[in-house]
């Protein structure tokens, strides 16, 4: 039987919620992001808050996550877990953007150390190398200081993410 006591920042997909601009934006209260984020999303404010996969308070588009509603139609904490991942479903939103790119990676790495220590280490990889705030996948400058690239994720993955913004590559 799998582990139910899955940390809130360890998405059932196999995400790291630290790395969402959502997520950050939530915590730090950050009312102009999450105002853009609403307006992006044609919906309210509250509605784009989010305090990680397994909170009580996540987003309209995780609230109606299908790798949620399968995951526990099954008894199981994370995709990762699933003897028929990679699905159809989960290709899909795997191969759908940036951010997305490292997670069969990830369901490797919290099989090896387990999720807990795996949220610790994703902590780090998404805190700026100079200052350690906390910036998203998208974040290319680091929120607080400006040091370029934002982050680890970041870092490895430059190219593919300018390239999703719209922006010259190097």
């Amino acid at each position: 039987m799998p582990n139910k006591e899955q940390p809130v920042l360890a998405a059932v997909c196999g995400l790291y919620c630290g790395g969402c601009a959502l997520y950050i934006a939530t915590q730090n209260e950050d009312v102009e992001k999450l105002q853009y984020f609403a307006e992006m999303f044609g919906a309210d404010i509250d509605d784009v808050k989010c305090d990680g996969c397994r909170s009580g308070r996540v987003t309209g588009y995780c609230r109606n996550c299908e790798m949620v509603k399968c995951a526990k139609s099954r008894g199981l904490s994370s995709c990762g877990e699933c003897p028929e991942v990679p699905c159809e479903l989960f290709a899909t939103f795997q191969v759908a953007r940036p951010h997305r790119k490292d997670i069969y990676k990830d369901f490797a790495r919290i099989a090896e150390v387990g999720a807990h220590q795996w949220v610790l280490e994703m902590r780090q990889r998404y805190s700026c190398p100079s200052c350690g705030y906390p910036n998203s996948a998208y974040d290319l400058k680091c929120r607080r200081c400006g040091h370029e690239p934002s982050n680890a994720y970041v870092a490895e993955h430059m190219d593919e993410i300018k390239k999703y913004l719209g922006l010259k590559t190097d």
